[in-house]
């Protein structure tokens, strides 16, 4: 005779109406069962008749310090984890730099005047964006409303003030957890 749903039925807190029957049927018959019913009606009069135990005096305390130490190592250990990943990365990427820029760096003086010349198609770069857009501004000013541009400037600042708490949100060392 298969015991497991009448031994499971016995650690329920609440049966059905045909679940307790048949349990008490079952256990009228079977004297494992009711000798494991027994048991466990031994075991939760033990545990009720026991007294409540409080903890040790500063045991909340002990307990919190503990769990703020806790936190401040995983925290360091987080901080030390991320500058060596980082500072690996960065040495291996100049590496690679150094190994690709390597027939560059053997003559300063053309890597010099490379420089120059790049930072001179970048200044003229930025300066002929900046003209376009200007121009682009003046002819859209006149016609689209006052409203629209005040729109606009109030989805930019909003925008600006979500990606600013949403950097705070993710670079919260409180949120980081491994």
């Amino acid at each position: 005779m298969t015991h497991l749903p009448f031994q499971d039925w016995l650690l329920e807190d609440t049966l059905d109406v045909t679940q307790a029957d048949a349990l008490h049927s079952h256990l009228e018959t079977c004297i494992e069962c009711r000798d494991l019913s027994g048991a466990l009606h031994q075991v939760e009069n033990s545990l009720h008749a026991a007294p409540f135990v409080a903890p040790a005096p500063g045991f909340t305390e002990r307990w919190q310090v503990r769990l703020e130490a806790e936190r401040s190592r995983l925290h360091k250990r987080q901080i030390r984890l991320a500058f060596v990943v980082g500072m690996s990365g960065a040495f291996f990427l100049l590496g690679l730099l150094a190994i690709i820029f390597w027939p560059v760096l053997d003559s300063l003086d053309a890597l010099l005047w490379a420089g120059v010349y790049q930072l001179y198609l970048a200044f003229t770069f930025v300066r002929q964006v900046g003209g376009t857009l200007a121009t682009l501004a003046r002819a859209l000013a006149p016609a689209l409303p006052l409203v629209f541009w005040v729109l606009i400037l109030g989805l930019l600042t909003q925008m600006s003030v979500l990606w600013v708490v949403s950097y705070r949100y993710v670079t919260n060392p409180r949120r980081i957890e491994i």
